[in-house]
This record gives structure tokens, C-alpha cells and sequence, in this order.
């Protein structure tokens, strides 16, 4: 099936993209996902968002509500 066949693709791309990297690559990949998400978080949050779970330790998602459409906030 198509799900199957880009489950290995996705598999082999991302055993590829780490192996072109290296660790090193990786952990700079990593900080900057964390750096950019905590501005992401503090934009939003100025802009008038709260974070549903202010206490959950974050990567490169989280949850918020705004107070207007997201289209909105600028």
C-alpha cells in the first residue's frame, strides 16, 4: 500500500539526512528547533495567546489557545 511505501521512504530520507549530518549535525538541528520554538512561544504569547500546558517541557510543538483566528495573529 501507499502508506507502507512512504513509511520506508521517509525511514530511508531520514537514515540518509542523519548519516549526511552526523551527531553533530544533528545536535545543532536540535538546539535550533528548541531556540526557535521558545520564540515562537514568546511571540504568541505576547500576541495574546496562552499555552494550555504552561508547565510541559517543549521540543518543537505546543499547544496554545489565541485570542483571535490564527489567520489574525500577527
Amino acid at each position: 500500500s501507499n502508506i507502507c511505501t512512504n513509511e520506508a521512504l521517509m525511514a530511508l530520507a531520514s537514515t540518509v539526512y542523519m548519516s549526511a549530518v552526523g551527531k553533530n549535525g544533528i545536535r545543532s538541528v536540535a538546539t535550533s528547533t528548541v531556540q526557535n520554538t521558545q520564540y515562537a512561544i514568546k511571540v504568541l504569547t505576547e500576541a495574546g495567546g496562552k499555552l494550555k500546558f504552561p508547565n510541559a517541557r517543549v521540543f518543537g510543538e505546543f499547544v496554545l489557545t489565541l485570542p483571535k483566528p490564527a489567520a489574525e495573529v500577527r
